[in-house]
């Protein structure tokens, strides 16, 4: 850049020594005039790029700041706001650290979070009007940056704003048998609340949301409640409340009946027949038990138990005949329990990896079709869940456990999360949060 005005003050010059030695000087200020431009062309070809450079890298670091802000909303607005300078901070823009003096937020509630960014750039052409102006005033030692912001420098501005994205967003509930296990109806009465606190804190953080919620639920097979809804199909969400308020629990004799693939899948059949493209698409996922299914002409546990009970017999004989002192008698015995607890280890292997595959296979597609799925498990540790001691029993393997919630969460980029069966306040709390975390989007 000084070499390019080194140039034309040259130019300048010999414009000057030749005007005077022809006399002509009633042209000198068309050759200053004809230089000047050429300076400032000269200026604009550097000047221009590099404003332009600038305008995109703040346009970025703006964008950043306004999403990074807008997804700490539900956090409170200090949150939000440095959350949001956190982020531009870590985007310079032509060298310059964005703190909060180069942002101007503005925040609507839940509903929209905007951020104006503004930075002075060194040009040539500032530099160059002022010293034609006079105005420019050198550094000194005194004051290094006398002059600098006004005089050598011009505004870049860029602004973004923040709204929420859509939400397709399924609720799930487990309706077998013991989510009766405290009595009274609890905690499927809890369990209910906690949804219908999901559906107020929605409507109370957007005036006009944009959401649509919809029920699915399973016990021995899955089935859809309520289809996606929005706010204004529905009166408010009022038939979507209707909905989980009439849920009943399985009363039935199927047995087994926490069948976490059909619940899985009621809820993406319907995201995949009917979630807008444009929408983010959820499943939030509650069970008190741990996966299991009904018998089926395939798999039966009901076969697997026998098997177990065979060799429990078996091996009560073989203790009996050891008291009784025949040995041989008791080997034979023992010999009977082994078969049989390898038959029913054997079976409990084919039907575990059966539910576990059929799972799977729903997760997959929830990723496949970008579905988040949240798992909240309630109740106490996996030794209290009877069907999964019964299991771990069958497959002689203590400790043994599918995590498929875990699973879920993981494969999906959503959360895990957990309360006690009698915790309805910790229930309701877990919902809201999944409530307040709302994705945002850059408005166009």
């Amino acid at each position: 850049m000084m070499l390019q005005h080194q140039f034309w003050l040259k130019q300048f010059a010999w414009v000057q020594h030749r005007a005077a030695a022809r006399g002509a000087g009633s042209n000198l200020l068309l050759y200053i005039g004809l230089m000047l431009m050429g300076i400032m062309l000269s200026s604009l070809i550097i000047d221009i790029p590099a404003y332009f450079a600038a305008q995109n890298q703040l346009q970025t670091t703006v964008n950043a700041a306004a999403l990074a802000g807008a997804h700490k909303l539900g956090e409170g607005n200090e949150v939000a706001n440095q959350s949001a300078y956190a982020m531009a901070g870590l985007n310079p823009v032509m060298g310059q650290a964005i703190g909060s003096e180069q942002l101007d937020i503005t925040i609507n509630g839940m509903e929209s979070y905007s951020v104006l960014g503004s930075v002075r750039v060194p040009t040539l052409m500032a530099r160059f009007t002022c010293g034609l102006t006079g105005s420019y005033s050198a550094p000194t030692e005194g004051n290094a940056e006398a002059g600098q912001d006004t005089c050598i420098s011009m505004q870049v501005m860029a602004k973004a704003k923040a709204i929420p994205a859509a939400r397709d967003v399924m609720l799930v509930f487990d309706l077998s048998k013991s989510m009766n296990s405290l009595g009274n109806g609890q905690p499927f009465g809890y369990v209910k609340q906690a949804g219908l606190d999901y559906i107020t804190q929605v409507t109370q953080q957007f005036a006009n949301t944009a959401d649509r919620i919809g029920v699915a639920s399973f016990d021995y097979s899955g089935r859809l409640n309520l289809a996606l809804k929005s706010s204004a199909e529905s009166n408010r969400f009022q038939t979507v409340r209707n909905t989980i308020s009439g849920l009943a629990m399985y009363s039935g004799s199927q047995g087994w009946n926490t069948n976490y693939h059909a619940g899985v899948k009621a809820a993406l059949d319907e995201l995949q027949a009917r979630g807008r493209k444009n929408a983010t698409k959820m499943i939030i996922f509650l069970t008190d038990g741990y996966p299991n299914l009904p018998d089926t002409s395939a798999y039966r546990y009901t076969t697997c138990i026998n098997y177990l009970n065979s060799g429990d017999t078996a091996m009560n004989n073989y203790r009996n005949e050891l008291r009784r002192g025949r040995t041989s008698s008791a080997n034979n015995y023992l010999n009977q329990a082994n078969n049989y607890y390898a038959q029913s280890k054997t079976c409990a292997i084919g039907y575990t990896n059966h539910f576990v595959n059929l799972t799977t296979q729903e997760i997959n597609r929830a990723k496949t079709q970008e579905v988040t799925i949240h798992t909240i498990q309630i109740g106490g540790p996996p030794q209290n869940d009877a069907s999964l001691a019964v299991i771990r029993e069958m497959l002689q393997n203590p400790t043994w456990d599918s995590q498929l919630l875990a699973t879920m969460a993981t494969t999906t980029e959503g959360q895990q999360y957990s309360a006690n069966t009698w915790d309805g306040v910790a229930m309701s709390n877990i919902y809201k949060t999944i409530a307040k975390d709302v994705r945002m989007r850059l408005a166009q």
